[in-house]
């Protein structure tokens, strides 16, 4: 861990993002509209987070964010864009006189670049097939880091339809290898379990 970095509000959303990652959203509670109006202007906007399928925990590692796109959307909705920048743990979690979760955030060391092993290029091979097949979400990535073994990585945890608590265990994992050796266990498919971000 690297520090505190203060509270930040948490939304819990349908998907992830890690660092690196790029994730559309659909900002609908006016408790989050206002969160997200107030922090456009930051640096660090907020964190997403997930929340236990059990009993609506916080689970520890969240992921700070920042907006790089907004407009407004029909019904009083607003649609930003996000961009995962580091992971965090949450430590404490209160909230606002409008039920708005703030967590007290530490930083986690980032997964460094690393070059992709050749034996897990068929990994990078297939999410470049799953950009192409994914318009929305091949405009997020112009110039996928597809060599770069941690992106590579996270890209695919973001997408892998696995409880957020599996998830979690990876996320706090300290190198990317992990998570590439249990993708490749898995045998992931592109026309099986993945999960299309629209």
């Amino acid at each position: 861990m690297t520090g505190t970095i203060s509270q930040l509000p948490l939304l819990s959303y349908e998907h992830h993002v890690l660092p690196g990652g790029r994730l559309p959203l659909r900002i609908v509670e006016p408790r989050h509209i206002r969160m997200v109006k107030e922090s456009y202007q930051r640096e660090h906007a907020f964190a997403l987070c997930m929340h236990s399928e059990e009993d609506e925990t916080i689970y520890p590692i969240v992921t700070l964010v920042k907006i790089i796109d907004f407009e407004p959307l029909a019904h009083n909705m607003l649609g930003v864009i996000v961009e995962g920048i580091n992971s965090l743990v949450v430590d404490e979690v209160t909230k606002d006189d409008e039920g708005l979760e703030i967590g007290e955030c530490q930083r986690l060391d980032l997964w460094e670049p690393i070059p992709l092993h050749a034996k897990y290029a068929d990994l990078a091979e297939m999410y470049q097939q799953f950009l192409s097949d994914n318009p929305k979400l091949e405009e997020l990535y112009p110039e996928p880091d597809l060599s770069n073994a941690s992106w590579v990585a996270q890209r695919w945890l973001e997408l892998l339809p696995i409880p957020a608590k599996e998830k979690q265990m990876v996320m706090g994992n300290e190198c990317p290898e992990y998570c590439l050796e249990i993708l490749s266990q898995l045998n992931l498919t592109l026309e099986n379990g993945m999960k299309e971000i629209s």
